[in-house]
């Protein structure tokens, strides 16, 4: 479903501020996960990406 969203902001040119997406897991572990993205990259990169944790 999240998939589908991204797919069509690529399709219509429309940009984003970036997308992450979580399989289920342990909050913790998302948490960890999360923070090592934000503090490896700039606001600026991750405009229209995205990324999986």
């Amino acid at each position: 479903m999240h998939e589908e969203l991204v797919q069509n902001y690529f399709s219509t040119d429309k940009g984003h501020y970036g997308v992450i997406l979580a399989v289920r897991r342990p909050p913790q572990e998302v948490a960890k996960r999360l923070l090592a993205i934000l503090n490896s990259v700039t606001a600026d990169e991750l405009q229209n990406q995205v990324r999986y944790i």
